[in-house]
């Protein structure tokens, strides 16, 4: 009795343990899904809340570690403008009228003359850049950001192998139970072809009725333990085979 309520706790355990990576499966489809271990640990990898929180919580810390960094190094910015002239703009030059030479003299002539000297759209554009050669709290900042990152990557390192490390003893568990329960078949039918032998031996007074009594009660023996085998498989993971 004793050895019994040990087994049954022992199997209560790693029903938990499977059921928990077994949610991660999707099993609530009709369809049969077939894993071997190792596709099975990627789609735990793929799939598993606690690993999703954690890759989550990582990828924060490498944001805040950006962000922080980003505080140190120089800032580019660019300013730019159009203004539109709506009166035009001139200017005047002195220049040689080379068109009224003195012929006799040779001596060229000035004349006041025009130009235009603005244009009906002003363009402007300034690029600046900027650099904080010391700020004690953003150094601070990243800092504490780099320690938390590298906690994050730690943390999360570990938290996927302790999953992945009971995935695979899951897995195992599961195998093991259904080759438990193949062994048991096989045991069962032996036991049966064993019997229904003795009997024949039996009736052609081969053999006695003791030995063939024992060969039936060996037979009955296998039964109860093919019954809890398959229930011991099924139990846990009726979809999860080679």
């Amino acid at each position: 009795m004793f050895y019994f309520k040990i087994k049954n706790i022992a199997l209560k355990s790693i029903f938990i343990i499977i059921m928990f990576f077994v949610s991660v499966l999707s099993f609530s489809q009709n369809k049969t899904h077939k894993y071997n271990l190792e596709n099975y640990i990627k789609v735990v990898e793929e799939n598993n809340l606690q690993i999703k929180i954690s890759k989550n919580q990582l990828d924060f810390s490498h944001l805040s570690k950006k962000e922080a960094l980003s505080a140190l190094l120089p800032q580019i910015n660019f300013q730019g403008n159009v203004k539109h002239n709506f009166s035009e703009q001139y200017m005047y030059l002195e220049l040689p009228d080379y068109d009224n030479i003195d012929l006799t003299t040779g001596e060229i002539p000035s004349r006041l003359q025009k130009f235009k000297s603005g244009f009906e759209n002003d363009f402007q554009a300034h690029l600046i850049l900027e650099q904080n050669l010391f700020v004690l709290k953003n150094i601070y900042d990243l800092k504490v950001s780099q320690i938390y990152s590298e906690i994050g990557t730690l943390e999360h390192k570990e938290k996927t192998n302790e999953i992945i490390s009971k995935a695979k003893k899951a897995f195992i568990q599961t195998r093991l139970m259904q080759e438990v329960f193949e062994l048991n078949k096989v045991s069962k039918k032996n036991a049966e072809e064993n019997y229904l032998d003795a009997k024949n031996k039996f009736e052609n007074k081969l053999i006695s009725e003791l030995e063939m009594l024992q060969a039936k009660l060996r037979w009955e023996n296998e039964i109860p333990k093919i019954k809890q085998a398959k229930r011991n498989y099924l139990i846990f993971f009726p979809r999860f085979v080679k």
